[in-house]
């Protein structure tokens, strides 16, 4: 026989039950809407340089006044991750252009075979392009010497290790089979040939070490 109470309160058990899950599933949802958007981690690390007082760029390597051959890269610190920056050769109108990047370094390579032996200056300025915002002009001094193993002395380690040479940004010049040989004292410089390296009569001495470095015979020849 049926029974109208059993019936009424079967189906009262059903809609609580339904509504507890729709209670439940709002707690959820709220909580996940209430979580602070703090929590979450966007990038890895802050945009701009503390050392920067506002949108700045420096010059690290070559040294002020350092002697380059045909080729050199440039490099330095920056404020602001991602923005761009010019560099360009003064007495040229050429211009490069690299980006900060995420550790507020910057690199760029310049060609000055065109330019006369002598002094020359590199401008440098880092600027955003969304807002016209740039730094002011850097002016950073170098010279290029082709002369310059004519200028060092045979006694030298390395043509210009006494004149801004580093064997990193600004490589060894090397000139003679003797300064060639002392390679072997720096297995993880760079290095390039100043002139072609003529071993007749001398012996080449070996590396201790394995060779990690580079070397640029910017088309001389080893004979």
């Amino acid at each position: 026989m049926f029974d109208k109470h059993k019936y009424v309160k079967g189906n009262g058990i059903v809609m609580l039950t339904r509504l507890s899950i729709i209670l439940f599933s709002l707690l959820i949802l709220a909580g996940c809407i209430g979580d602070s958007p703090s929590d979450i981690s966007v990038g890895s690390g802050p945009l701009v340089h503390p050392d920067f007082n506002g949108i700045g760029v420096s010059v690290k390597n070559p040294a002020v006044g350092a002697s380059i051959l045909d080729k050199v890269v440039i490099s330095g610190r920056c404020s602001h991750k991602n923005y761009p920056i010019k560099i360009s050769i003064t007495s040229s109108p050429k211009i490069v252009y690299s980006i900060c990047q995420e550790d507020f370094t910057w690199a760029a390579g310049l060609d000055a075979s065109e330019l006369s032996v002598g002094a020359f200056d590199v401008s440098v300025q880092i600027f955003d392009e969304v807002y016209g915002e740039s730094s002011s002009v850097v002016v950073h001094g170098l010279s290029k010497s082709q002369a310059v193993c004519e200028q060092s002395s045979a006694s030298d380690i390395f043509a210009n290790f006494k004149s801004g040479g580093d064997g990193n940004a600004t490589p060894y010049i090397i000139c003679n089979s003797e300064q060639f040989s002392n390679m072997r004292f720096y297995p993880d410089k760079k290095f390039v040939l100043g002139r072609n390296i003529d071993f007749a009569n001398r012996v080449i001495q070996p590396m201790p070490l394995a060779f990690k470095g580079e070397l640029d015979g910017l088309g001389m020849q080893i004979s």
